[in-house]
């Protein structure tokens, strides 16, 4: 059975994607800041969904990540990708979207 994709704002969706990258290439908030030669509490508000305004800083985000700055504003990939493989994309981020939401449920939750 198919979930019909959530709606998220432009902000929390580009949270969720660098919290996704951060956890997938186990990077800290002091790790990113380092990189980005930023505060650790300005990393810690792009984890919370405020987008970088430098495109510097973005430019360099897409290198710890390797990713497109595209892909960081926007969650898109360029390239040449089948519309197959971005509906299972699509899926993917999907699901992984719902299981952050349920992790920070229950951490609320917790609280």
């Amino acid at each position: 059975m198919r979930r019909s994709r959530t709606t998220t704002s432009p902000a929390g969706a580009f949270a969720l994607r660098f919290r996704l990258l951060m956890s997938y290439h186990d990077l800290t908030l002091r790790d990113i800041a380092a990189a980005t030669r930023n505060a650790v509490s300005t990393v810690g508000t792009w984890k919370n969904g405020r987008v970088p305004s430098s495109r510097d800083t973005l430019a360099r985000l897409a290198e710890i990540f390797h990713v497109s700055e595209e892909y960081l504003l926007t969650g898109r990939w360029t390239g040449g990708r089948s519309q197959a493989g971005e509906e299972a994309a699509g899926r993917i981020l999907d699901d992984l979207e719902l299981l952050v939401r349920e992790l920070d449920s229950h951490e609320r939750q917790r609280g």
